[in-house]
């Protein structure tokens, strides 16, 4: 059930606080800021441990990358907000949709139908990330792998002009140096959309959430499971190639060895990415999940979503499990 108020503009800040919730987020605490920081030194340990590039220089790159990364995530979180979103659901309110627009959102999977009733949803919540546990499983994992694949996917179309295995070592150290800056193009976007908490019912009358939709795009699915497919392949076929490896014949001990080297891999983006994650979330997050919330409610209602279950349907479901 839908509960939909009459008025769908709320222009004054009291307002705003009257007709819904803000979105919240408590930051980590110093202790936890220590964590975040040994945990990203310790992925760079372990880089300079595998490849040997020189601990400074690899700490002044990587610091370089998540200082331009950081302001990259906040550039384009504004830009998904009052483009990609506003701009988008505005043209459609208007009946204006463009050629370009309309399949870049569908490819992302945030295209916004006229046939749809959109919504926004009345309650918000509230992000602990003072919480390691919260932090690492809520958002770590996106940032990840969406890099991840991306990247292994660059790996794969330039590897055919790659020669040498200096070559490759330079290729993929760079591509693990810009893994924040790939994972820029769809997480801020993303979250944003996740934590607005945007809704819309269809015209069989069923509920989504707005992002539902971007975990079904081609981009998504372009960026999960076929990026690790592509990074698995890389390694398979590079792996041999190195003079530690040479020797080895074994088709399935060259695959365990393409998995572990893809773990550390992962090890080293995890790192890099948390806290690029981290400041973005503590800094620009909030901000900008809040003016989305604040501005889209010129366009399209406010609505609380509710399950009414009486006392014999809580006794059947108790009763069935």
């Amino acid at each position: 059930m839908v509960f939909i108020t009459n008025e769908n503009t709320f222009r004054t800040e009291k307002e705003n606080e009257l007709g819904f919730e803000q979105f919240l987020i408590k930051k980590p605490s110093v202790f936890r800021w220590i964590i975040v920081f040994l945990i990203t030194l310790g992925s760079n340990l372990l880089w300079v441990a595998l490849t040997e590039i020189p601990l400074m220089l690899l700490l002044f790159v990587v610091g370089g990358v998540i200082t331009i990364s950081i302001f990259f995530w906040s550039v384009t979180g504004q830009w998904s907000v009052r483009i990609l979103v506003l701009k988008n659901i505005e043209r459609i309110s208007v009946g204006k949709m463009g050629f370009f627009l309309k399949y870049s959102m569908k490819f992302l999977g945030m295209h916004f139908d006229k046939n749809n009733k959109y919504f926004l949803e009345r309650t918000s919540y509230f992000r602990d990330y003072n919480n390691i546990k919260e932090l690492f499983y809520d958002r770590l994992l996106d940032p990840v792998s969406s890099s991840l694949g991306l990247g292994f996917l660059i790996i794969t179309f330039v590897k055919p002009f790659i020669t040498t295995v200096p070559q490759a070592m330079i290729i993929a150290n760079f591509v693990l140096l810009t893994t924040p800056l790939l994972a820029g193009f769809i997480i801020p976007f993303y979250w944003i959309i996740k934590d607005s908490r945007i809704r819309y019912i269809n015209e069989k009358n069923d509920i989504f959430k707005a992002e539902e939709n971007i975990k079904k795009s081609t981009l998504n699915k372009f960026l999960g499971f076929s990026g690790f497919v592509a990074g698995i392949n890389f390694l398979l076929e590079s792996l041999p190639e190195h003079p530690a490896f040479a020797k080895v014949n074994s088709t399935l001990v060259l695959f365990i060895l393409s998995v572990i080297v893809l773990l550390f891999i992962s090890l080293i983006v995890a790192g890099i990415n948390l806290f690029v994650a981290t400041v973005y979330l503590t800094t620009k997050h909030q901000k900008l999940v809040n003016e989305l919330r604040n501005k889209i409610t010129n366009f399209i209602p406010v609505g609380e979503t509710n399950v009414l279950l009486n006392d014999e349907r809580k006794s059947e479901v108790n009763f069935q499990r």
